[in-house]
């Protein structure tokens, strides 16, 4: 059975809700193949590049990107924000090459180099979440691991303050974090991808269920409030 998430105050948090994919949404749209924003803020769509695909056999629908070209952008655009949340459930279906970009702004038109990605080759670091905020906090280590084809639940919140990660999978008692304090700086997106860090072959295996953008840094309990709200989807009703 198909499942869709209202978004309604009793549910998913709307307060600063940028962009809001879901890969449900995508397979049920006339084009598939284009970024359809669910936030109700009516983005601009843009068209999937260089062929990811739907699959509807995998919960209930996901995005498969293939890691070797294969990205989504997305039509956000904020201009220098002291906060910012990104939410997403993937799998990675692969070993990554070093720094593949998940979710990654690096463009000459007012982004900033920000995101979150894999780690390098060195070991089982490609398989290891990092992030990367206004190129100052650089290719930061959380040592969360991403377990090959298994779905996960990943927040990422940052404010000047610093940044927190939350990683979870089936139950919320198992999750992991990562807290890391420093300055950050104000940042800029426009247009980032999903899958890709904008540079070389930096491409992520990944298969993507949704992913929610915030303009602003949310909570610990919010970002359960997301999780406990969709697990369902990828992990049924336990």
């Amino acid at each position: 059975m198909i499942q869709f998430f209202a978004l309604t105050s009793s549910s998913i948090p709307t307060s600063g809700l940028n962009f809001y994919f879901d890969a449900i949404w995508q397979s049920n749209r006339a084009n598939q193949m284009t970024s359809y924003d669910r936030s109700g803020n009516y983005r601009q769509m843009i068209t999937f590049l260089n062929g990811p695909t739907v699959d509807m056999s995998d919960a209930n629908g996901s995005i498969s990107l293939d890691g070797t070209n294969d990205l989504i952008p997305t039509p956000i655009t904020v201009t220098e924000s002291a906060s910012a949340s990104v939410v997403i459930w993937m799998k990675r279906t692969a070993s990554p090459v070093a720094y593949a970009g998940i979710f990654y702004c690096r463009t000459a038109s007012g982004g900033h180099v920000s995101g979150l990605h894999f780690g390098n080759n060195i070991g089982s670091h490609n398989q290891k979440l990092r992030y990367t905020w206004n190129s100052a906090n650089f290719d930061v280590e959380t040592h969360l691991t991403q377990s090959l084809n298994q779905w996960s639940y990943v927040s990422l919140s940052v404010n000047a303050t610093g940044a927190t990660f939350i990683n979870a999978t089936q139950t919320w008692g198992s999750r992991r974090s990562f807290r890391h304090v420093t300055t950050n700086n104000k940042v800029s997106f426009h247009i980032p991808w999903i899958g890709w860090d904008g540079f070389s072959t930096r491409y992520a295996p990944i298969k993507v269920g949704m992913l929610l953008f915030y303009h602003r840094n949310i909570s610990d309990r919010e970002s359960q409030t997301i999780w406990e709200l969709t697990k369902g989807r990828f992990y049924g009703s336990n």
